[in-house]
């Protein structure tokens, strides 16, 4: 799921996000009539079908128990990276921390990556 602010994904809600403060830039200028044009001119972004063929065709022969890469005997690099976003709630008698933290995973799949 790409979120709650549009049902075509993550990046249809960055497109949708972006059309929606250029349209505030503008209106801003152009006044009551800017409104009226811009909400007419203003396009609709639907990626549903084209996401999900795109995710079809990159996972279509995947198999999650199989190792990407060529060789067995080659290492699977991973890293990870934690970004502490916010601080929620502090219990000290518990000795509990309740934070909302982003992940970060990288990985370089061998098998992932499309011919040239």
């Amino acid at each position: 799921d790409g979120g709650t602010v549009g049902a075509g994904g993550p990046m249809a809600d960055l497109l949708l996000m972006s059309s929606a403060r250029m349209v505030l830039a503008l209106a801003g200028t152009l006044g009551r009539l800017g409104w009226m044009w811009l909400l007419v001119a203003v396009p609709v972004v639907n990626a549903g079908y084209h996401e999900k063929r795109l995710l079809h065709n990159l996972l279509d022969n995947y198999n999650v128990l199989e190792r990407p890469v060529v060789n067995e005997s080659d290492p699977l690099q991973l890293s990870f990276g934690l970004t502490l976003m916010q601080i929620i709630d502090v219990d000290e008698k518990n000795q509990l921390l309740i934070t909302n933290i982003w992940l970060k995973l990288v990985s370089n799949f061998v098998r992932s990556r499309r011919p040239p």
